[in-house]
This record gives structure tokens, C-alpha cells and sequence, in this order.
């Protein structure tokens, strides 16, 4: 029975030499491409792990906490996980906890609509970007978007058109991807309104952002003295209405590893995820691939401590919609409800299971996929062969 993602042909349960079988058939707990983007996750996460400078992005998912035994468990949506041990909370450089992360996240902004949409609220997307053939290095051209967005927001002009609009709060995520000319960091910017907006007042409203933007994009960059080409109306400011998940989906809060694959990049760029996949499973030419690594580290570090979402002040608690840290939401698994199947011992853990990371996935899948009474008798099995010991004859 086929367990799970298949990273490379030909690939077995195996390392260094151990062999790993698939269990046998059971009823399903947790569905084929859940378990599919899972493993996926588990294999950029371990490959991230191997190039970060921080040290809980290279602990996070492999090394417990002192004071805690590992416990294999199994959640309340039928996933599997090990709790015990560390978690980094990072949104943009572990792909497991920015899932977690991201997923929480969107619930937020479904609740914010809901309650928005039945206070008779109305919702836009406001999305502002640059030239898709341009770029530059990370660090200068996300300064200078973010400064061009607090020029859109200054002053008395911005202060009237709240008032036009019927400005009610935002919700601002920057998306960012990397093209042939160099990174092209977007914002997206959810808009709420006391009430639907009449059509002129739309499109009024959007040259008028359009206007600032392009000011503020054409004035060189403050940190290296580049100079990018005018936005257009089509390539540079939209203002749509749009369904509850398309709001996800812009604000980067939509999962991108799906059966095991990572959704294509828009405009032929590459996402960040879509980076790390590369590095992982060695694609392009050497080349192509050290551009990769490098790409990778100097996002990692440009955004580390980031902000994933930032809401206008005052709307959380308009709506009563409290706060909970990156850490909080990828440690959600652990601390709701969830069934511990079985414990490690420590050493076994330290020396066997926490580098390997085909046991633990074999591991998961035993918890998913194996009748309650043969889980533990299977994974002694496997522990005694991750150990080297000769197969038990009965």
C-alpha cells in the first residue's frame, strides 16, 4: 500500500541500509493526499533545517525539549505528529509550521468576514505591485514597497478617502516570489467598508492609489539608488471583490503543497517553498541550483522576525478576534485535543529516531494506518531494526 509521497523514483522507507515495509491495509484515518503534503513538508522542512542560521528553525521537528519524552500521537483531524518536540513558529522558513501557521491564520480572516459580512460590512482585495520585469536584491526593493504604501496611507488625501469609503480596517500580507530579474515582493491589502461601494466611487478610488503608488515606486530607492519603471493601471493597482477563499489565497494563507506538489508560481516566478523544493530534490543545472541556495538564505534572513499579517489598529478587537503567536498556532496539534498511541524512550529517540527521517515517517504512517493492537508490537519492530538488532522469530 502506497504511505505516502514518493520524494524520488525508486524510493523505499530506507537509510543506511535500514528497510522499512509499508503496513498492511487498514481503514484510513487521515486521507492519501493529506498524508502525501505532509511527508512533502517533512522533507523541505528537513532540508531548510540543514541551511539555516536559526538555531530553533534546525532543532524544530527533531529535537525534544529536556524535560519531555517524545510521544507519537495522533490529532484530531487524523494526522500524526510527535509531541515533545521543538517547535520554531517561524511563518516563513519551516514548511511545516508555516502550514500550521498559515491555516490559523485564515481561520482568523474567516471569522473577521463572517462577523464583517453580517454587520452588513462589505470586503476588497487592493492588491499593489510593480513591473513584473523588474526586481532586485530582497532586502532594498521590500524597503522601498514598504515605504511606498505608508506614502499611499499619508496625510489628509488618504485621511478623506477613508471617510469616502467607509474605511472600516485592513488587513496588509506581502507576498513575495523571485523571477529571472530578481525578487518581486507584492502587497495585498484586504480593505473593509461600512457598505458596498458604488462602481464610480471604485474606480476613483483606485486611481487615486494608483497616482500615490506610482509616485512613490518611480522615486529612486532609498537604500541603493535603483529606479523602477511606472506601474501601470493594469500591472500596478486592482481593487476586486471576491469569494471568502480568494482572500486566503491572496493573503498567502492558502496551501501551497497539495498531493505532494507545490503549486506553480505566478508570472513565472518561483515562490520561496518552490526555492526550497529545488534545493531539496537537486533540480536544474549546479548552477541553477547554488542560485537556488543562495536565493533561499537571503530570504530566510530578510525575513526573519516579520510580520505574516498586520492588521489596522483596533479591528481585532472590534470583532472580538484575539491574537495568538506563530508559536501558539504551530503548536496547536499538541495542545488541542489529540491521542498519545505510544512514548520513546529518550536515547531512542536521540540516537535513532530524531535524524532518521524515513523511520519517522514510517512511524506516522503506523500510527494512521495500523489496528490499535498491533501498533505496538510494530513499532518495537522497527525500533530493534533502527537499533540493529536481529528480527524477534515469533
Amino acid at each position: 500500500m502506497d504511505v505516502g509521497f514518493d520524494p524520488t523514483p525508486g524510493f523505499s522507507w530506507k537509510q543506511r541500509g535500514q528497510s522499512f515495509p509499508p503496513p498492511a491495509p487498514t481503514p484510513r484515518k487521515q486521507s492519501r493526499k493529506s498524508l502525501q503534503a505532509n511527508t512533502m513538508r517533512e522533507y523541505l522542512r528537513k532540508s531548510g533545517r540543514s541551511l539555516t542560521f536559526h538555531a530553533n528553525v534546525g532543532k524544530c521537528g527533531r529535537t525534544r525539549y529536556r524535560e519531555k519524552s517524545v510521544a507519537l500521537c495522533v490529532g484530531k483531524h487524523g494526522s500524526a505528529f510527535f509531541s515533545g518536540l521543538v517547535r520554531c513558529g517561524s511563518a516563513w522558513e519551516c514548511p511545516v509550521c508555516m502550514h500550521s501557521i498559515a491555516a490559523g491564520r485564515a481561520d482568523e480572516i474567516r471569522t473577521l468576514l463572517e462577523k464583517h459580512r453580517s454587520a452588513k460590512g462589505a470586503a476588497y482585495m487592493l492588491t499593489c505591485t510593480l513591473p513584473h520585469d523588474q526586481g532586485d536584491e530582497l532586502r532594498p526593493m521590500r524597503r522601498h514597497v514598504a515605504r511606498a504604501w505608508q506614502f499611499v496611507q499619508s496625510g489628509a488625501p488618504w485621511k478623506r478617502w477613508k471617510k469616502r469609503i467607509g474605511f472600516f480596517g485592513s488587513v496588509r500580507a506581502l507576498e513575495v516570489t523571485s523571477g529571472s530579474s530578481g525578487w518581486h515582493p507584492h502587497l495585498h491589502i484586504l480593505i473593509l467598508t461600512e457598505s458596498k461601494l458604488r462602481d464610480r466611487t471604485r474606480e476613483e478610488f483606485v486611481a487615486f492609489v494608483l497616482a500615490r503608488w506610482k509616485k512613490a515606486i518611480t522615486r529612486p530607492n532609498k537604500d541603493n539608488g535603483a529606479q523602477y519603471r511606472e506601474p501601470t493601471l493594469e500591472h500596478g493597482v486592482t481593487l476586486t471583490e471576491s469569494h471568502r477563499d480568494d482572500y486566503i489565497a491572496k493573503l498567502g494563507l492558502a496551501d501551497e503543497v497539495v498531493n505532494g506538489t507545490l503549486k506553480s508560481g505566478r508570472h513565472g516566478g518561483r515562490t520561496p517553498l518552490q526555492i526550497l523544493h529545488d534545493i531539496t530534490f537537486g533540480v536544474g543545472s549546479e548552477l541553477e541550483q547554488r542560485r537556488s541556495v543562495q536565493l533561499w538564505l537571503e530570504y530566510a534572513d530578510e525575513m526573519f522576525g516579520a510580520r505574516q499579517l498586520t492588521w489596522s489598529k483596533g479591528l481585532r478587537e472590534a470583532y472580538a478576534i484575539p491574537e495568538q503567536t506563530e508559536l501558539e498556532l504551530a503548536s496547536l496539534e499538541e495542545t488541542d485535543a489529540h491521542e498519545e498511541l505510544y512514548h520513546f524512550e529518550n536515547r531512542d529517540w536521540d540516537d535513532h529516531i530524531g535524524g532518521n527521517l524515513p523511520l519517522q515517517l514510517r512511524l506516522k504512517a503506523l500510527a494512521v494506518h495500523s489496528p490499535p493492537a498491533e501498533l505496538d508490537g510494530q513499532i518495537l519492530e522497527l525500533l530493534d531494526r533502527a537499533r540493529g538488532l536481529p528480527a524477534v522469530p515469533f
